[in-house]
Formats: C-alpha cells, sequence, structure tokens
C-alpha cells in the first residue's frame, strides 16, 4: 500500500499546478485590454508618432504605383488611421486608400510628391520614376 501516498502527492501536485495556471490565465486575461494598443508601441511622446514604410519609392514605369502605409499611434497611445491624410503636393495621383489592419492606411499612389499628415505632424513622401544604373 505505498503506492496509494504517492498518488495522493502526484494528484495534489497536479491540483496545485493546474491551479497555478489558471490563475495565471485569469490574471493575464484581466489585464489584456481590446483598443488596439501595442503594450510594446505604448510610448509617452506628447506629440505621437507618425510612421510610414519609406520616404523615396522608385518605380518601373509611368503606368506603375508605389505601396505607401502609413500608421499614426497618438499621443494616449492608440493606433488611429483615420486621423491620416495624404496630401499632393503639385503632381500625383492617389488611386486608392484604405484602412489596413486597423491600425494603418494604406495608399496606391503615383508619380509624384506627397505630405503625410495626422494631427500636427507631417513626413513628405515622393514617388518618381527609376532610373537606369
Amino acid at each position: 500500500m505505498k503506492t496509494k501516498p504517492i498518488t495522493n502527492q502526484l494528484l495534489q501536485r497536479l491540483a496545485m499546478m493546474l491551479i497555478v495556471m489558471l490563475m495565471t490565465g485569469v490574471a493575464t486575461t484581466s489585464c489584456s485590454n481590446d483598443n488596439d494598443t501595442d503594450s510594446a508601441d505604448w510610448m509617452n511622446d506628447p506629440d505621437g508618432e507618425l510612421a510610414v514604410n519609406g520616404t523615396l519609392f522608385e518605380v518601373e514605369s509611368e503606368n506603375s504605383y508605389a505601396e505607401l502605409i502609413v500608421t499614426y499611434l497618438a499621443p494616449n497611445g492608440l493606433y488611429m488611421p483615420d486621423e491620416i491624410t495624404l496630401e499632393i503636393n503639385g503632381k500625383g495621383e492617389i488611386v486608392r486608400e484604405e484602412v489596413y489592419d486597423k491600425k494603418s492606411k494604406k495608399y496606391e499612389i503615383s508619380i509624384g510628391t506627397y505630405i503625410v499628415k495626422a494631427d500636427g505632424l507631417s513626413i513628405t513622401v515622393e514617388v518618381r520614376l527609376k532610373q537606369d544604373q
């Protein structure tokens, strides 16, 4: 009958592990939020952060388009794609605009110069014809 105490010990350890796992899972769940904020991206920048996937794009032909992806992280840590605007600075054409992954806006743009804006921040983006070298 020596196996009975070992079985009880094993069951007690398994029960403890299960309780710890459940408590850890509950703690993790209760700390999460659904406001599209990545804690790794959180910052204390009073102006927020405006980011683009490039400021100079070179396209193969006059009929080609560049894909511009813009993200705006507001000072409160929330992604605000609806606050992003794209202005044509002289020559250019916005072929397509869409909210992309709930955090960013994606544009297809032709050859030209553009100003990306969000809440007082701005970035100049240029699309030009690729020169053979």
